[in-house]
C-alpha cells in the first residue's frame, strides 16, 4: 500500500528511508505479509516539504512502483535518473522503485515535471519493466519526447502519460494529452499493444480517435470522462525507402522517402534519418520521421547518369551509424539529359540567286549545359541538312543565339 505519512509511521530496518523527510507529510509504502499480521518492509518517502504517494503497481518480481507528487526541492532522487531536479511550481510529480526487499537504496527515483505543477495519479509496469505514469500538468515546459503525440500544451492543464525505462534513467515516451480546456489524467494501463488512460476532460475539443468512429465522438458538457489508447512504439528496426527506381531529366528535383517501423511493423516517429547518395550527383542530408515514420529527402540532379541513395535511422542521433542502427536497402535514380532547346530559324523562306551567300539565324531558350549543348548538336544537323536540300556550295557561318551568348 502507499500514501501520506505523518511522524510516527512504522518503518522497517533496513528500509531505503527510515526517518520523517519534514513538512506536513511524507508519502510511503508498505508491504504486509499475506495475513496482515506483519509488516514486510515500509519506508518513507519524502524531502523537508509535503511529499504524498497517489499510485502504486507491482511487476512479476515484486518490485513497487510509485507515483504522486513532492514539494520537496531535496525529494530523493537517484543518481542518473531522468530528472534529478524540482521543475519548478508549487509540486512535481515524481516516480519512485523499490526493490522487492524494500531495502535501501531506491532502485530509482525521480521528478518528473517542469515549472509549473505537476502531479501523477495512476501507474503501471510491463513486462520489461518500463513504468508508466498518467497525471496532469499546468507546465507549459512539462518534459516531452521528439515525436510524441502531443510535445506542447493544448490548455491551461492537460493530461500527462509518461513512460520511463527500467532503470529510471531516460524517457521512453513522455506527451500531453488535452484539448483547449481542463484534463486530468487518473489510471492508467499497459498491455503488449499499448497504453491506456482514463481521466476527465472539459474540453470540447478533446482528441477523439477516431472521429467519426469512437463510442462518443461530441463532448456532452460539464466534464466528461475520457479513455484513450497510445499505441507502443518501439525502437526502428526497419527502413524502407521509396521509390525503388526512377528516371528524371537533369536540372529536375528527385524526392526519396525513408518510412522507419519498429519490430512490430508500427511507425517510428521523431528519428532522424541520414540519406547518402553517391553516382554522378553525390550528396547527402538528413531529415527527422513524421508521425507516420516518415522522412523525406530532394535533391537536384545536375549531371546525367546513374545515383544510389542509401539511408539509415540515426537513433541517437550522433551523425555516424552504429551498431544496431537499421539500414535501408538502396534505390538507383537515373538522370537524363534535358529535352533539345527549341530553335527558331530566321528567315522562314528566302531566294537567293546560284552562288551568293544566305545567312539563317537560330534562336533558343536555354535550359541548361546539357540544353546548350543539345542545341548545337540540332542546330548542325539542321546546317548539314539545309545544305543538301539546297544544294548550297557556299553558306556564311551560322549564328546560335541562346540567352547570354552571341
Amino acid at each position: 500500500i502507499a500514501g501520506l505519512a505523518a511522524t510516527s509511521f512504522p518503518t522497517t530496518l533496513g528500509a531505503p528511508q527510515t526517518t520523517y523527510g519534514g513538512g506536513n507529510s511524507d508519502a510511503f509504502v508498505t508491504k504486509l505479509n499475506a495475513t496482515g499480521s506483519a509488516l514486510l518492509y515500509s519506508t518513507y518517502l519524502g524531502g523537508t516539504s509535503a511529499d504524498q504517494a497517489q499510485g502504486i503497481a507491482i511487476d512479476a518480481t515484486g518490485n513497487a512502483y510509485l507515483c504522486g507528487f513532492t514539494t520537496s526541492t531535496n525529494f530523493p532522487t537517484t543518481a542518473g535518473a531522468a530528472q534529478t531536479t524540482y521543475g519548478g511550481g508549487s509540486h512535481d510529480a515524481f516516480m519512485t522503485k523499490v526493490n522487492a526487499a524494500g531495502s535501501a537504496p531506491f532502485a530509482y527515483s525521480t521528478y518528473l515535471g517542469g515549472s509549473a505543477d505537476d502531479e501523477g495519479f495512476g501507474i503501471s509496469v510491463d513486462t520489461a519493466g518500463n513504468a508508466t505514469s498518467a497525471g496532469f500538468t499546468y507546465s507549459a515546459n512539462f518534459p516531452t519526447t521528439p515525436g510524441a503525440y502531443q510535445t506542447t500544451r493544448q490548455g491551461p492543464t492537460d493530461a500527462f502519460v509518461t513512460k520511463l525505462n527500467a532503470t529510471g534513467t531516460a524517457r521512453l515516451y513522455s506527451t500531453y494529452l488535452g484539448g483547449t480546456s481542463y484534463e486530468f489524467g487518473f489510471a492508467v494501463a499497459v498491455d503488449p499493444t499499448g497504453t491506456y488512460v482514463t481521466g476527465g476532460t472539459y474540453s470540447a475539443n478533446f482528441p477523439i480517435v477516431p472521429n467519426p468512429g469512437a463510442a462518443q465522438s461530441t463532448y456532452a458538457g460539464n466534464g466528461d470522462a475520457f479513455i484513450t489508447k497510445l499505441i507502443t512504439v518501439g525502437s526502428p528496426t526497419t527502413v524502407v525507402l521509396m521509390p525503388l527506381t526512377a528516371i528524371n531529366q537533369v536540372g529536375t528535383s528527385h524526392t526519396v522517402t525513408a518510412t522507419v517501423r519498429d519490430a512490430a511493423l508500427q511507425p517510428v516517429p521523431g528519428v532522424t534519418v541520414r540519406f547518402t547518395v553517391t553516382g554522378a550527383n553525390p550528396t547527402s542530408g538528413s531529415s527527422v520521421t513524421n508521425t507516420a515514420g516518415q522522412a523525406t529527402f530532394t535533391y537536384i540532379g545536375t549531371v546525367a547518369g546513374l545515383d544510389t541513395i542509401s539511408a539509415y535511422a540515426d537513433t541517437n542521433n550522433n551523425g555516424t551509424q552504429d551498431t544496431g542502427e537499421p539500414m535501408a536497402l538502396p534505390v538507383t535514380k537515373l538522370w537524363t539529359p534535358g529535352p533539345p532547346v527549341t530553335l527558331t530559324l530566321m528567315p522562314t523562306t528566302a531566294v537567293n540567286p546560284v552562288g551568293t551567300q544566305h545567312c539563317l539565324t537560330a534562336t533558343g531558350d536555354e535550359l541548361s549545359n546539357h540544353a546548350r549543348r543539345a542545341a548545337n548538336n540540332l542546330w548542325r544537323w539542321q546546317l548539314r541538312r539545309i545544305r543538301h536540300q539546297a544544294e548550297c556550295h557556299r553558306l556564311c557561318p551560322a549564328l546560335l543565339h541562346l540567352p547570354g551568348r552571341h
